[in-house]
């Protein structure tokens, strides 16, 4: 039986950070998961860090396309009937998939939901909270600021054969312009609270 939820995290070098962001995966209270890692054509030991959890997480390999590639083609492997983002230098909370999935059980119509997201600064100090968001019909809300951060986005299947996947095209801001155009076709739900740390 396939897992409800395909976790993507796209990579490049990557060897020295990439365990805390699978076992941050690993430690979610909800468990109805499965983590693909999508390397993007890394040339340090990725490979053999992630090949070390063994059968837990499936490894892909691709020559270098950047991180809207890379995304794609981590969503292409997957299974589930829901995607997470995750980027490989972030990690998340042990509530964060718990808390989402709930919100899409209570609003089906929901194409993705995103949460607020604490920070590690430059000089290593943690900052809380960042961006607060809203729930909705958002379009309108995000062409003033972006208030989604890739790590924390989760889209429905429904959304992804929709709208599609990233446009590899743009080497900046793929993130915002596929915000965009989810929020011009779902309404999308936000959990004002930090549940995903951005690195």
């Amino acid at each position: 039986m396939a897992p409800l939820v395909s976790v993507i995290i796209p990579t490049y070098n990557r060897e020295k950070i990439i365990t805390r962001a699978i076992d941050s995966v690993f430690a979610q209270t909800y468990q109805d998961f499965e983590i693909i890692v999508l390397d993007d054509g890394s040339q340090d030991n990725t490979k053999a860090v992630v090949e070390g959890y063994g059968t837990k997480v499936h490894y892909f390999y691709q020559n270098n396309k950047g991180i809207a590639g890379a995304r794609n083609a981590g969503m292409h492997q997957a299974a589930g009937e829901y995607i997470a983002f995750l980027d490989s230098d972030d990690y998340w909370l042990p509530g964060k998939l718990e808390r989402q999935m709930a919100l899409f059980s209570e609003h089906p119509e929901y194409g993705m939901a995103a949460c607020q997201c604490g920070s590690v600064q430059i000089d290593g100090t943690y900052r809380e909270k960042n961006r607060p968001g809203k729930s909705g019909w958002i379009l309108y809300d995000l062409f003033n600021k972006n208030f989604i951060r890739t790590s924390s986005a989760v889209i429905t299947r429904t959304c992804l054969e929709k709208v599609g996947g990233f446009d590899e095209a743009l080497r900046e801001g793929e993130e915002y312009d596929y915000w965009l155009r989810i929020a011009a076709e779902f309404a999308v739900g936000f959990i004002n609270e930090p549940l995903t740390v951005y690195v």
